[in-house]
C-alpha cells in the first residue's frame, strides 16, 4: 500500500513538474518567402516559418493562424494550417504555410526606395508536449523583394491568358511625297493595382518582312493604383511610299499587315524595367485615297 502511495506521489510530481517546465514553443522567424502567382486579385506565396521546440520532448503542434498585414496592422491575408506538425526535442523545424493576398493592397505597401513589400507576420497557435498544451502568439516582420517579379510580369503585358496590350485600330496618311505616317492606337489594362509609367516604346516597323519605319510612344502614359486602363498611341515614320503601295493586296484597296517590334522601358518603383516587346496588325486602306487626298 505505501508502494502504490509512493509511486502515485512521484507520477504527480513528475507530471506536475513536467506542466512546470513546459516551455512555450516560440516562431524564430521567417525563413523564406516564394512567390507562386501572381494574378490581378491576389498574390499566393509560401511562407517557411521557423518554429523552435525548446524542451527535451517532442512537440506538436496543433494549431497555427497565420495573419499578414500591412504597417498599419491592416490585415491583408491569411492561412492556418490543415494538420499537425512536429518538432524534435530542443531544436528547430521549417513549416510551410500557403497564403494568398490581396494584389491591390499588397501594390500600395510597396517601399519604392528598396522596390520591396514591407509586411508583418503574426499569428498564434497551440502546442502539446506529453499530453500538456501552451497557447503562444508570435509576430515578425518580414520582407518580400519585388524588382524580380515585376521584371518578369510588366513587359509581357499578359494576367491570366488575357493579354493587357491590346491594340484598338492603325491609320495611316502621306504626310510628304516621300514620307508615310502610321498611328497605332492601343489600350493598357493595370488590373494589379500598380503604379507606373510606360515612358517610351522604340520600336522598327515591318511590311512584307522588310524594315520600313522607325517609331514610338506618342506621349508618355502614367498609371496609378485608381486606373485600371489607359490609351495610348504608338506613331510610325515610313520611308517611301512605295513600301505601302506594294503591301496593298490590289491595285487601289487592299490590307497592309505589319509587325512591330521594340523595347518596352517601364518606370515602376524607383527602377527602370527595358524589355523586347512586339505585336502585329493590319489595316485596311485606299491607295488612291492615300495619294491623292
Amino acid at each position: 500500500m505505501k508502494l502504490n502511495i509512493c509511486l502515485l506521489i512521484l507520477i504527480s510530481v513528475s507530471v506536475t513538474s513536467c506542466h512546470f517546465f513546459f516551455k512555450k514553443p516560440k516562431v524564430k522567424g521567417i525563413h523564406d518567402i516564394k512567390v507562386k502567382s501572381i494574378t490581378p486579385d491576389r498574390i499566393d506565396i509560401v511562407l517557411s516559418i521557423e518554429i523552435t521546440n525548446p524542451n527535451g520532448y517532442k512537440l506538436q503542434l496543433q494549431e497555427l493562424n497565420v495573419f499578414i498585414s500591412d504597417k498599419a496592422r491592416v490585415d491583408i491575408g491569411n492561412a492556418r494550417i490543415s494538420k499537425p506538425f512536429f518538432v524534435s526535442k530542443q531544436s528547430s523545424a521549417i513549416l510551410d504555410v500557403d497564403v494568398s493576398l490581396d494584389t491591390r493592397r499588397v501594390a500600395k505597401v510597396v517601399s519604392h526606395s528598396k522596390q520591396t513589400i514591407f509586411l508583418n507576420v503574426r499569428g498564434n497557435g497551440k502546442g502539446t508536449v506529453l499530453g500538456f498544451r501552451k497557447d503562444f502568439e508570435f509576430d515578425a516582420p518580414f520582407e518580400l523583394p519585388l524588382k524580380k517579379h515585376l521584371e518578369d510580369l510588366i513587359p509581357k503585358f499578359t494576367a491570366m491568358g488575357q493579354d493587357l496590350f491590346k491594340v484598338q485600330n492603325s491609320s495611316v496618311r502621306m504626310t510628304s511625297i516621300n514620307e508615310t505616317e502610321l498611328k497605332v492606337r492601343f489600350l493598357i489594362m493595370n488590373p494589379y493595382g500598380i503604379t507606373f509609367t510606360l515612358s517610351k516604346f522604340p520600336a522598327d516597323i515591318y511590311i512584307n518582312q522588310k524594315l520600313a519605319g522607325k517609331g514610338d510612344l506618342e506621349t508618355k502614359l502614367v498609371f496609378d493604383e485608381n486606373i485600371y486602363s489607359r490609351e495610348g498611341v504608338m506613331v510610325f515614320k515610313i520611308n517611301n511610299i512605295k513600301t505601302i503601295v506594294g503591301a496593298v493586296k490590289g491595285v487601289f484597296k487592299g490590307e497592309i499587315a505589319f509587325e512591330v517590334k521594340g523595347n518596352v522601358l517601364i518606370t515602376a518603383f524607383g527602377m527602370e524595367i527595358n524589355k523586347p516587346f512586339q505585336f502585329k496588325d493590319s489595316i485596311n486602306v485606299s491607295i488612291s485615297d492615300l495619294i491623292f487626298k
